[in-house]
């Protein structure tokens, strides 16, 4: 009797276990597929970037795009993903050199309906010359922190860095090359825009732009 209950018992742990391990893989995406919705190098202007707009001046070159703020505000660069963000998970990623000094925010932007020229509500994820990162919602012209002026080591100063932000179920996740640096809880998307943002007086360069969903597998 008593190898009975045990052999029971083992069983029913043994599929407590297993449905265990695949929910914590499924939250790890190994259950859906990674799929490159976006994605330009700046080796010309294929996408149709807007350049020039009252507040900067945009230049793309030798794979870079350059953003240079004209310096009464700051400014942002933006293409579509209304067919994506919002319905499922997603991660965006870009690479960002400031050049020279920017004690503002220099970021990914999305989650917007603005466009170059005007950037009136949306979310961002940015840092800023003295290896400083921030998360910002922005409303009706005004920025709010979501986050707090933050110093970290991860960020390389006059170098490219890498920023990923990452939608993950309830949560965002921020990176800066590779480096996990803060969660937060996902914020509503206002907006299927998504791009750069250059600081007001900033000049940046951008090295690539990426947008990838997470779909279920078939």
């Amino acid at each position: 009797m008593k190898s009975k209950v045990f052999i029971l018992l083992f069983t029913t742990l043994s599929l407590f276990a297993q449905s265990f391990v695949w929910f914590n893989a499924n939250d790890d995406h190994q259950y859906y597929e990674c799929v490159t919705v976006f994605e330009d190098h700046f080796d010309d202007n294929r996408h149709f970037w807007k350049l020039d707009t009252r507040y900067s001046e945009a230049t793309i070159q030798n794979g870079v795009m350059e953003l240079v703020s004209l310096g009464e505000r700051s400014d942002i660069r933006v293409q579509s993903l209304e067919r994506f963000l919002g319905q499922h998970d997603y991660e965006i990623e870009t690479s960002i050199k400031i050049i020279g000094e920017s004690s503002y925010s220099n970021s990914i932007v999305w989650g917007t309906t603005s466009t170059g020229g005007y950037y009136e509500q949306g979310l961002s994820f940015g840092f800023d010359s003295q290896q400083r990162f921030i998360t910002l919602e922005t409303r009706d012209w005004a920025a709010y922190d979501l986050t707090s002026w933050t110093q970290s080591s991860a960020i390389q100063q006059g170098e490219f860095n890498k920023i990923t932000i990452r939608k993950k179920g309830h949560e965002h996740l921020f990176f800066i090359n590779d480096v996990l640096l803060v969660k937060t809880v996902a914020q509503p998307l206002l907006g299927a825009n998504f791009g750069i943002h250059v600081a007001n007086g900033a000049t940046i360069q951008v090295d690539y732009l990426k947008a990838k969903v997470y779909l279920p597998r078939a």
